[in-house]
């Protein structure tokens, strides 16, 4: 390939490949000529014939031209590079060039076969004695509208006299018409002016062959080219395609045809890659659905034609569409840790087969907490998550992300992504649910009793003191300040009440259902409103500006000299 040809060479390779294109072309118009000029020998139109073969023999030149500089242009190429490397391309020009040498000497063959053929046919004509034919053409008017009439008229002579009783055939167009000469070689035909084409003009020709016994007596003829002009009416198209389509679903094409008569019925049709998809016939704003190729995804055209009625051209349009799978993904930033209650943020980008996708709702959840987002034009999106207080959410959580397209044909696109929850409440519940495990563990060590006097459950107060200091030290990191020292109060109360009435919590109870155990004992009041400030420490996101640590330690001690006396 390429690849194997240095830089510096390529442009050799470049200008054999035009020059190939050149001598292709050259040699396909020679072909033509020498076509024309056989059927033009056998028809006896030899004057004709003769300016066929003299433009043949200008374009045998050309060709020779172009394949010399491309031998020329193969020869420098394979001259710098060794034969053993020689890349397929330059093998292929070698080939091209043996193959058009062969191609252009035989068609010089049959270009000095037909000069042979032309000179025989003309002594021919001098051995005979043919009369030589002369046709007329005229065409009035020279401009109409199209569907409007115009009149050919002309006159076919041989020799010096009117020939009559002959056939003319006239071509205008893409129509044929045979008309009957008169006595006189006078012939006329009126028609009407309606090319398909739209081009704005026709050609109008007429062609006299000479057939019958006219063969041995007259040469045919065949008439000036006579350029009619044909105006008609534009059609202007405005057509709404979109952009991608997905494998499979259907799309719909708006548009509207303008032309000045809104009234007339238009057959509109749809292409895609060339071949015909749907069609319908409308009168100005039109819509017409199709269901997307199932597969070939990638780049496409899809034309809108209009086609043409009467004295009304057709358009067309021609709009570049993305055909895509409808594979749905997400690149989405999310944070590594996440501090509760606080309002998260988070964003990303979402992608349908690698083009950003507009218009997908974007949902996000956490913790109970709900967000909302649209993607914008890029694809991007961005969500302000508030998450809520709850003293569970602790640790690795799952963001649930979900992403619903805006077209129905897309499949929803859902990821949870993980992140790390810190909540400080959460912590110091966590250390008094390890001061519940090590009270547990006291009552298994030596079981309590009610109402049990304080000096015989000294050791365990002790014990349990021990342990209720351990469990202060792992929550005041948490609760630092008025927090700290509330919850540590409690703790030291906590102690001489599971002590007093012989239950120690479950690790499962609220403090809350805790107070029931205790309601009996002396100081239960002062332990309810001291369980209230703990509540009020661990569940509050602010504390109200009222004395908590002075009232905490005044409940404590006082808890504890009315379970002492």
């Amino acid at each position: 390939g390429d690849a194997e040809i240095p830089r510096e060479l390529r442009y050799l390779v470049e200008r054999g490949t035009a020059l190939g294109m050149e001598l292709n072309a050259s040699l396909e118009s020679l072909q033509s000529l020498l076509d024309e000029a056989s059927r033009l020998i056998d028809a006896r139109q030899l004057g004709t014939a003769e300016i066929k073969l003299v433009r043949a023999g200008a374009e045998i030149e050309v060709a020779r031209e172009t394949l010399a500089e491309l031998d020329e242009a193969v020869g420098a190429l394979s001259r710098r590079l060794a034969f053993s490397v020689m890349p397929a391309r330059l093998a292929q020009a070698y080939n091209q060039v043996t193959a058009s040498l062969e191609s252009l000497e035989a068609l010089i063959e049959e270009f000095a076969r037909l000069r042979q053929q032309l000179e025989t046919a003309r002594q021919a004509v001098l051995q005979s004695e043919l009369i030589a034919t002369d046709l007329q053409i005229e065409v009035l008017p020279l401009e109409v509208f199209w569907g409007e009439n115009f009149t050919v008229t002309g006159r076919l002579t041989g020799g010096d006299a009117g020939f009559g009783g002959r056939s003319v055939l006239l071509l205008a167009g893409g129509r044929s018409f045979v008309v009957t000469t008169g006595d006189d070689g006078f012939y006329s035909l009126k028609t009407v002016a309606a090319p398909d084409d739209y081009s704005g003009s026709l050609a109008v020709t007429a062609y006299y062959r000479a057939s019958g016994e006219d063969m041995s007596r007259y040469l045919s003829a065949e008439s000036r080219t006579v350029i009619l002009k044909v105006g008609f009416n534009t059609t202007r198209l405005e057509v709404t395609v979109p952009d991608k389509a997905f494998t499979g679903q259907p799309v719909t094409v708006y548009g509207r045809i303008v032309a000045s008569d809104v009234t007339l019925p238009r057959t509109t049709r749809l292409f895609w890659d060339g071949a015909s998809l749907a069609e319908g016939v409308f009168r100005e704003e039109f819509s017409i659905g199709f269901e997307a190729p199932s597969s070939g995804t990638g780049e496409h055209v899809l034309e809108v034609a209009v086609l043409p009625r009467d004295s009304y051209a057709g358009t067309s349009a021609r709009l570049p569409v993305s055909l895509l799978a409808g594979i749905i993904s997400a690149d989405i930033e999310t944070p590594a840790v996440v501090f509760v209650p606080r309002t998260v943020r988070l964003g990303g980008q979402v992608f349908a087969d690698g083009i950003p996708l507009e218009n997908a709702a974007v949902n996000v959840g956490l913790g109970g907490g709900q967000s909302r987002a649209t993607t914008s034009r890029g694809g991007s999106f961005e969500v302000a998550l508030a998450v809520p207080f709850n003293l569970l959410m602790i640790g690795p959580q799952m963001l649930d992300i979900s992403i619903t397209p805006d077209e129905p044909w897309l499949k929803p696109l859902r990821a949870t992504p993980t992140v790390v929850m810190l909540n400080p409440a959460a912590i110091g519940l966590l250390a008094l649910s390890m001061l519940f495990i090590v009270l547990a563990l006291i009552r298994r060590r030596a079981p309590l009793r009610q109402a049990v006097p304080v000096a015989a459950v000294a050791p365990v107060g002790l014990a349990g003191g021990g342990a209720v200091a351990s469990a202060v030290e792992t929550v005041s990191p948490a609760f630092a300040g008025e927090r700290g020292r509330v919850l540590s109060a409690y703790l030291r109360a906590l102690e001489l009440v599971a002590v007093a009435c012989g239950a120690v919590p479950e690790p499962h109870t609220t403090l809350r259902e805790y107070l029931a155990v205790a309601r009996r004992l002396d100081g239960a009041e002062s332990f309810k409103e001291l369980t209230g400030l703990a509540e009020l420490v661990l569940y509050a996101p602010r504390l109200p500006a009222s004395p908590l640590v002075s009232r905490s330690a005044q409940l404590a001690d006082d808890i504890k000299r009315r379970l002492r006396q």
